[in-house]
């Protein structure tokens, strides 16, 4: 069993306990065990926890900023397509990928989970004709 102690100078420490009773002509008469200082164990299981956080969180963005960029490649693709071409047929359908690329933004943002979906309600993407 893990227990937090407090020392006399106030510091804390964690310490894993084990023992086992015995006995003395058939009644109790204490326990045999050992008690083991693991506060250090305990303060680098912390950090490689925050480590592994952190790298999830470094992929989750990395993820995040990978697909913006392809989003904003078709965009980009698009308006470039736009400025050399005037027929009135070519630009339609650039817009209508345009607004499908705007509309993919959204959707990344609920698979980031319902607090950041909440925030993309207000985001609406115009449709033109």
């Amino acid at each position: 069993m893990v227990y937090r102690l407090r020392r006399h100078d106030g510091e804390y420490r964690y310490i894993l306990d084990n023992g086992t009773p015995f006995q003395r002509n058939g009644d109790f008469a204490g326990y045999f065990g050992s008690c083991i200082d693991i506060t250090q164990q305990r303060a680098l299981e912390m950090q490689l926890r925050q480590a592994q956080k952190m790298e999830a969180v470094g992929q989750l963005t990395g993820g995040v900023a990978h697909d913006l960029n392809n989003i904003l490649q078709i965009i980009s693709g698009c308006l470039n397509l736009l400025n050399g071409s005037a027929r009135e047929r070519v630009i339609r359908g650039v817009l209508a990928t345009l607004n499908r690329a705007a509309g993919a933004a959204p959707a990344r943002d609920e698979k980031l989970g319902p607090d950041r979906a909440r925030q993309s309600v207000g985001r609406r993407t115009s449709h033109t004709r």
